[in-house]
């Protein structure tokens, strides 16, 4: 924007609802509107991966325990014999225990990713003045922006559109 463009619009700028906690707000607005409807969309997709994880994860630990537990009681048997071992039975006790709780915190961590939201995060935000609202304020004449019919024309519009945006993305290091 120019500076008469910014002169002619300072009153929006300076609008009650843009003062004063309009993060808060937004956020509100997001937490009791937006996030109900992304979590269900992420819970559809997310619970089967979870829980084939969560299978996986329990399947591998349980069969790592049962091997420890069992390796600690044929070791104990051999140490009551008289044996020399590399490894002796309390090691691998403690092997299994600290797979067992292995297993319970990463089951903890599964079920916690699939019921608890995180907040959202407001990382910015635009003020968008219709070009309309632009020409009038400048008193210029009103050019009508009636939706483009041509899909070549369109194309351009929305091309158009999204460079500022493609290069502000870039600027930050994505890759859109």
């Amino acid at each position: 924007t120019t500076e008469a463009e910014r002169a002619a619009l300072s009153d929006i700028a300076q609008a009650s609802w843009l003062s004063g906690q309009v993060e808060e707000r937004a956020i509100t607005y997001a937490i009791a509107h937006l996030v109900p409807a992304h979590l269900q969309e992420v819970r559809t997709r997310r619970l089967p991966e979870i829980n084939k994880i969560e299978h996986e994860v329990r399947a591998r630990l349980t069969r790592e325990i049962n091997y420890w537990d069992a390796r600690a009681a044929r070791l104990r048997e051999e140490e009551r014999a008289g044996k020399d071992q590399r490894i002796n039975a309390s090691n691998a006790e403690a092997t299994a225990q600290r797979l067992t709780d292995r297993l319970y915190k990463r089951q903890t961590e599964l079920v916690g990713t699939s019921d608890h939201p995180l907040s959202p995060v407001l990382r910015g935000a635009a003020l968008i003045i219709p070009r309309g609202l632009l020409e009038q304020r400048n008193a210029l004449p009103v050019t009508p922006m009636a939706f483009s019919e041509d899909p070549i024309a369109r194309a351009e519009i929305e091309r158009h559109a999204m460079q500022p945006v493609i290069a502000a993305e870039r600027a930050l290091g994505n890759d859109p």
